[in-house]
Protein backbone atom coordinates (compact mmCIF):
# COMPACT_ATOMS: atom_id res chain seq x y z
CA UNK A 1 0.00 0.00 0.00
CA UNK A 2 1.60 3.33 -1.00
CA UNK A 3 2.29 5.92 1.65
CA UNK A 4 -0.17 8.77 1.62
CA UNK A 5 0.98 12.34 2.15
CA UNK A 6 -1.30 14.86 3.82
CA UNK A 7 -1.92 16.70 0.59
CA UNK A 8 -2.85 13.56 -1.32
CA UNK A 9 -5.28 12.43 1.40
CA UNK A 10 -8.71 13.88 0.60
CA UNK A 11 -9.59 13.64 4.30
CA UNK A 12 -6.45 15.43 5.52
CA UNK A 13 -7.14 17.67 8.47
CA UNK A 14 -6.28 21.36 8.39
CA UNK A 15 -3.58 20.63 10.99
CA UNK A 16 -2.00 18.00 8.73
CA UNK A 17 -2.08 20.42 5.80
CA UNK A 18 -0.45 23.12 7.95
CA UNK A 19 2.27 20.65 8.88
CA UNK A 20 2.81 19.89 5.18
CA UNK A 21 3.57 23.58 4.60
CA UNK A 22 7.02 22.98 6.09
CA UNK A 23 7.91 20.59 3.25
CA UNK A 24 8.68 22.47 0.03
CA UNK A 25 7.57 19.45 -2.02
CA UNK A 26 4.07 19.54 -0.48
CA UNK A 27 3.70 23.20 0.48
CA UNK A 28 2.07 24.45 -2.73
CA UNK A 29 -0.65 21.82 -2.70
CA UNK A 30 -1.14 22.21 1.05
CA UNK A 31 -1.52 25.98 0.71
CA UNK A 32 -4.03 25.59 -2.09
CA UNK A 33 -6.09 23.12 -0.06
CA UNK A 34 -6.01 25.38 3.00
CA UNK A 35 -7.14 28.31 0.86
CA UNK A 36 -10.18 26.30 -0.19
CA UNK A 37 -11.24 25.56 3.40
CA UNK A 38 -12.45 29.04 4.32
CA UNK A 39 -13.07 29.61 8.03
CA UNK A 40 -11.94 26.07 8.88
CA UNK A 41 -8.39 27.15 7.98
CA UNK A 42 -8.31 30.18 10.31
CA UNK A 43 -6.23 28.34 12.98
CA UNK A 44 -3.61 27.58 10.29
CA UNK A 45 -3.15 31.22 9.23
CA UNK A 46 0.02 31.58 11.36
CA UNK A 47 1.54 28.55 9.60
CA UNK A 48 0.65 30.06 6.23
CA UNK A 49 2.15 33.39 7.27
CA UNK A 50 5.37 31.65 8.31
CA UNK A 51 5.57 30.00 4.88
CA UNK A 52 5.78 33.47 3.31
CA UNK A 53 9.33 33.84 4.62
CA UNK A 54 11.83 34.92 1.98
CA UNK A 55 13.93 31.80 2.51
CA UNK A 56 11.12 29.70 1.02
CA UNK A 57 10.95 29.03 -2.73
CA UNK A 58 9.19 31.63 -4.85
CA UNK A 59 6.43 29.25 -5.96
CA UNK A 60 5.64 28.38 -2.34
CA UNK A 61 5.40 32.05 -1.34
CA UNK A 62 3.11 32.81 -4.27
CA UNK A 63 0.83 29.84 -3.46
CA UNK A 64 0.70 30.85 0.20
CA UNK A 65 -0.15 34.47 -0.63
CA UNK A 66 -2.92 33.28 -2.95
CA UNK A 67 -4.27 30.95 -0.26
CA UNK A 68 -4.31 33.76 2.27
CA UNK A 69 -6.13 35.95 -0.24
CA UNK A 70 -8.69 33.20 -0.78
CA UNK A 71 -9.31 33.12 2.97
CA UNK A 72 -10.11 36.83 2.86
CA UNK A 73 -11.00 38.25 6.28
CA UNK A 74 -10.20 34.88 7.91
CA UNK A 75 -6.52 35.65 7.19
CA UNK A 76 -6.27 39.00 9.00
CA UNK A 77 -3.65 37.51 11.34
CA UNK A 78 -1.27 37.27 8.37
CA UNK A 79 -1.53 40.97 7.54
CA UNK A 80 1.99 41.91 8.71
CA UNK A 81 3.61 38.97 6.93
CA UNK A 82 1.74 39.83 3.74
CA UNK A 83 2.73 43.48 4.04
CA UNK A 84 6.37 42.40 4.30
CA UNK A 85 5.94 40.09 1.29
CA UNK A 86 4.33 42.92 -0.69
CA UNK A 87 7.75 44.58 -0.75
CA UNK A 88 9.51 41.42 -1.97
CA UNK A 89 12.20 41.85 -4.63
CA UNK A 90 10.33 39.33 -6.78
CA UNK A 91 7.46 41.11 -8.49
CA UNK A 92 5.29 37.98 -8.67
CA UNK A 93 5.56 37.36 -4.92
CA UNK A 94 4.96 41.04 -4.19
CA UNK A 95 1.95 41.13 -6.51
CA UNK A 96 0.39 38.01 -4.96
CA UNK A 97 0.88 39.50 -1.50
CA UNK A 98 -0.70 42.82 -2.54
CA UNK A 99 -3.68 40.98 -4.03
CA UNK A 100 -4.07 39.03 -0.79
CA UNK A 101 -3.96 42.23 1.27
CA UNK A 102 -6.71 43.70 -0.88
CA UNK A 103 -8.81 40.53 -0.51
CA UNK A 104 -8.33 40.52 3.26
CA UNK A 105 -9.61 44.06 3.43
CA UNK A 106 -6.48 46.00 4.10
CA UNK A 107 -7.16 48.58 1.45
CA UNK A 108 -6.23 48.69 -2.21
CA UNK A 109 -2.64 47.62 -2.92
CA UNK A 110 -1.27 48.36 -6.35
Amino acid sequence: MPDSTPVSDPDATPDALAEALTDDAQAIDAAQRLGELGSAARPQVPALAAALHESRPKDVRIAVAKALGALQSEAKAAYVALERASADDDSEVAGAARSALTAIGGGEYT
